[in-house]
């Protein structure tokens, strides 16, 4: 037998030191060799962790034809027997949620409890799919027809596709997987090609509980070494559903291409994500809401806290709270594996660039950095601790810093983590507005400026008053510009104290300057 891999985790896994890269059904892993090999690296360390054989055409074929057979036979399976299948692969998860959670965090980089949450996502969602099992429900409906009746039944779509990330190199594939079995589907799982191994062990520990249990094959994989496959997987008419986790980039493309041949696609891509704080913030339960939104998964969430938008009376108590915050944090970044750690290392070291890029910019646009704000790449954690380095917001590099940084202007270099101060540059909505018009959807962001036409499109941080989001109808019976994207904005009632966010479509700004020292935000939404 193949030499075992030499660290633990992966021995209890039953992982030798090179691995198949391709489940095709039948028992069979494929024995493929002169495809390409996967090294999947630890990122705490460099070290290479073991290769895994790529898949190959032949193995991409021969899967696809052994799971369209099974389909045929998995979709007249009833409904709760498939859930009994999903409910033997839960068991077989709690018996190895400690290896797997530790796999995870090995070759993800992650905490290793964070890594046994992501297995225990997997042990929820097999039991939330076993229930919902029984509750696959459709509607009966009278018929005009005499001795008629009509009702509607869920059918299985056939086969599903699951790309996932290497943020959550099980938990994505598990999230689809289940249900989409539940339901009749049988999946094809294409894991991110820095986490491979975490994709095999999931695949044997459940295939194996399934083959015990005298049910079909059901879960497939293939790891491709390139592109090639993947993009043949996305255009792949046998399969109906394409699920995508990743990057807003290479979704908008998997998008386009499944919609081109009819397909459907689930995307779930990259995210920009804000906390506002007003002036009634309840910091205590903020504070640390802010810390675990940018620090879990060292901020390689879609989810994770990118912007902070603090109002002006209480902006400098928020930055030195953070700052004593992440100060716990920056001496416990190290091993993922160590119980003594709270945060493990980026991914890869193109994170790492990525953040040391974005400081630089954001310190070129007048940023300050408060904490840390540097590469901890090679030094020894007391080193680390002595330096005080440590990052908050869109943590990154290969035992990623805590970086706060201050009165940085621009919304679009949030991937720092940026803090936009109260009063002037919060309540400049219009200035806001402009850039994630422009950003995020290709827009010019224009703006109906009402009585002053010359502030149309401003960027200034000047005072803003009275400035509101007026209704489409009403904005065309102005003359005003309407930009047909969803828009998220503010509610700012100063004088109530309530911050609301309200969803709106194809509206206008429309402000006007005032001498009052206080500013306010009204919207109306569309069919007022």
């Amino acid at each position: 037998s193949p030499p075992r891999m030499s660290h633990p985790v992966l021995d209890k896994l039953g992982l030798a030191a090179t691995e198949s890269g391709s489940y095709i059904g039948n028992g069979e892993w494929s024995k493929t060799t002169d495809a390409g090999v996967l090294e999947p690296v630890n990122p705490t360390t460099g070290d290479v962790l073991g290769k895994v054989y790529a898949s190959s055409k032949a193995d991409y074929d021969t899967l696809m034809e052994r799971a369209q057979a099974n389909f045929k036979v998995w979709r007249k399976t009833p409904a709760p027997k498939r859930g009994e299948a999903i409910r033997l692969c839960a068991d077989a998860l709690r018996k190895h949620k400690d290896a797997l959670g530790s796999l995870v965090a090995l070759e993800m980089g992650k905490s290793k409890p964070e890594g046994d949450g992501e297995v225990q996502e997997m042990i929820d969602i097999a039991d939330f799919a076993v229930g919902q099992s029984r509750m696959l429900y459709g509607y009966t409906m009278h018929s005009e027809r005499p001795g008629h009746r009509m009702y509607e039944q869920y059918h299985p779509l056939g086969l599903v596709g699951i790309i996932s990330a290497f943020n959550f190199p099980v938990a994505v594939w598990a999230w689809n997987s289940f249900l989409a079995a539940i339901c009749g589907d049988v999946c094809i799982w294409k894991p991110s090609n820095k986490t491979p191994l975490t994709a095999i062990a999931s695949m044997k520990i459940c295939n194996e509980a399934l083959k015990e249990g005298g049910f079909p094959d059901i879960f497939f994989l293939f790891n491709d070494a390139g592109t090639e496959l993947a993009e043949k997987f996305v255009d792949d008419k046998r399969i109906p559903l394409i699920s995508f986790t990743g990057s807003t980039q290479v979704g908008r493309t998997v998008g386009e291409r499944v919609a081109r041949r009819m397909g459907r696609s689930l995307l779930e891509l990259g995210g920009n994500n804000a906390i506002i704080l007003d002036e009634t913030a309840d910091l205590k339960l903020a504070i640390p809401g802010i810390v675990f939104g940018a620090v879990g998964t060292a901020g390689q969430r879609c989810t994770t806290t990118r912007r902070l938008i603090v109002h002006e009376s209480i902006y400098d108590t928020v930055l030195s709270t953070l700052v004593k915050a992440y100060k716990q944090v920056e001496g416990k970044i190290g091993d993922p594996l160590d119980p003594a750690n709270l945060m493990g290392p980026l991914n890869s070291q193109g994170a790492v660039q990525q953040f040391l890029d974005s400081i630089a910019k954001a310190k070129a646009s007048g940023g300050t950095v408060k904490l840390g704000g540097r590469d901890l790449s090679g030094l020894s954690p007391s080193a680390r601790t002595k330096a005080g380095l440590g990052r908050a917001f869109q943590l990154t590099n290969l035992f990623p810093n805590l970086s706060v940084l201050e009165n940085v202007l621009l919304p679009g270099l949030s991937q720092a983590g940026a803090f936009l101060r109260g009063g002037k540059l919060l309540l400049h909505l219009a200035s806001l507005l402009h850039h994630l018009l422009h950003v995020h959807t290709g827009h010019d962001g224009s703006f109906t400026c009402g009585r002053t036409p010359s502030c149309k499109g401003s960027r200034s941080t000047a005072g803003l008053s009275n400035s509101k989001i007026v209704p489409r109808r009403a904005a065309r019976e102005r003359g005003g510009r309407v930009t047909s994207v969803d828009i998220h904005v503010l509610q700012y009632k100063p004088h109530s104290k309530i911050m609301q966010g309200r969803i709106m479509q194809g509206c206008i700004i429309s402000h006007t300057q005032s001498s009052r020292a206080e500013s306010g935000i009204s919207c109306a939404p569309l069919n007022s």
